[in-house]
């Protein structure tokens, strides 16, 4: 079996330099992050799912398909994403059933979804992870510096004489 990573959808983010709205993505425990590009529809339900609340029609039938595992007597135990031969993004539903193991096709939101709907692991081997094309999602961190200003900036802030700022002529506000 493949090495697996863990997934955690970070937000919905939109791609300026693309044009397209994308989903910031990140491994567990070693916080690789990088972004995907989604449709439009796709972000709008992905953007709904996670800050407002459910999309009524996605809600219903993840309903539907959980009725169905478990009239089969099955749960789903994870969620695996999968890079296919043309570079997108796949999803694939690991059921687990008295008969057996099946694996379902999906597409990449309604897997990822429905892993945070039924608290399953959200996964990716190694070898798929590697083939995703290189783009970064870099999330501030509250030890990061990137925040302090420029030094020739700091420096010129440092040298201000800002003793009578605001009161008129320096000379004034001394007395």
């Amino acid at each position: 079996m493949p090495a697996m990573l863990d997934l955690v959808p970070q937000e919905v983010l939109w791609c300026v330099r693309h044009g397209h709205p994308v989903l910031a993505l990140c491994t567990r425990p070693d916080d690789r992050c990088f972004t995907v590009a989604l449709a439009a529809d796709d972000a709008a339900t992905f953007a709904t799912w996670q800050h407002a609340g459910r999309d009524p029609g996605r809600a219903r039938l993840y309903a539907l398909l959980e009725s169905v595992i478990a009239d089969l007597e099955g749960r789903l135990a994870e969620v695996r994403l999968e890079v296919g031969p043309d570079v997108v993004l796949r999803a694939s539903l690991r059921l687990e059933r008295p008969a057996g193991e099946t694996t379902l096709p999906a597409s990449f939101v309604d897997g990822i979804l429905l892993a945070h709907r039924v608290r399953v692991p959200l996964r990716i081997a190694e070898a798929d992870l590697a083939r995703i094309p290189a783009s970064p999602f870099d999330r501030p961190r509250p030890d990061d510096r990137a925040a302090d200003p420029p030094e020739p900036f700091r420096r010129f802030v440092e040298g201000l004489d800002l003793d009578g700022l605001g009161h008129g002529d320096a000379t004034e506000a001394a007395r």
